[in-house]
């Protein structure tokens, strides 16, 4: 399904930062993890690992590129590009902070 999305995930490898004749670009591979409560058992499950390409583009892909580490934790937002990939255009990007309930 194509649309709008937005998550939580850690950035999972180097960002790669591009300049084209159509213009800059920064890509970064980002790993999201959900869960989901089991409605049989009531358990929570992690689902399996999805890890989307978050294109950021113009002026702001490379402050974005060279902010960001393997390893942060970052919220984005933006539109699935298709059904048949994990691509997003970005429309926004940055670090996240996660509270965890103990």
């Amino acid at each position: 399904m194509t649309g709008p999305i937005t998550a939580t995930g850690e950035l999972a490898g180097p960002s790669q930062y591009h300049e084209t004749p159509s213009g800059k670009a920064a890509v970064l591979p980002v790993t999201v993890m959900t869960r989901h409560r089991d409605p049989e058992s009531g358990d929570w499950v992690t689902d399996p690992p999805v890890t989307y390409q978050i294109v950021v583009t113009g002026d702001e892909s490379l402050a974005v590129a060279a902010s960001l580490a393997p390893g942060d934790l970052v919220l984005f937002s933006g539109t699935l590009r298709d059904d048949t990939s994990a691509v997003i255009d970005a429309e926004s990007i940055e670090p996240a902070v996660h509270f965890r309930r103990r």
